[in-house]
């Protein structure tokens, strides 16, 4: 963990490991305005909690919303089937959890509809004592 708190730390890392795990633009907070292809990055529920295995720990949860350009819906599903893939085998490579929840429809500030994947990420931190 950086020298931030647990939440901007788990929120930096993740998008460091999106990163460089997909070739798709990673934004750590809800945009004005939604131009897909895109991976956002949001508070979790719980957002933090304590770690119950380990003392002095918090696990911080995100959620991460991987959207798709409009298109017919063969290819928006064919083009988010390969995104998440290659987000959850990044992802189970580099050591994390996820969890990918059923496809979605999210609506753009516009009103434009896009199909979603939500995915859900928890990162542990231990939390250092004051000397």
């Amino acid at each position: 963990m950086t020298n931030s708190g647990p939440i901007a730390a788990a929120r930096a890392d993740l998008a460091d490991v999106l990163t460089r795990i997909t070739s798709i633009p990673v934004l750590t907070s809800i945009p004005e305005r939604l131009a897909p292809p895109c991976v956002v990055v949001t508070e979790g529920a719980p957002l933090v909690a304590s770690d119950e295995t380990a003392h002095g720990a918090v696990t911080v949860r995100l959620a991460i919303t991987v959207a798709v350009a409009p298109t017919t819906n063969a290819l928006s599903i064919a083009r988010l089937d390969s995104a998440v893939d290659a987000i959850v085998v990044g992802m189970v490579r580099e050591g994390m959890f996820a969890a990918v929840d059923a496809y979605q429809t999210i609506k753009g500030a516009d009103g434009q509809a896009y199909l979603a994947a939500p995915i859900t990420t928890a990162i542990t931190y231990t939390i250092e004592k004051d000397s």
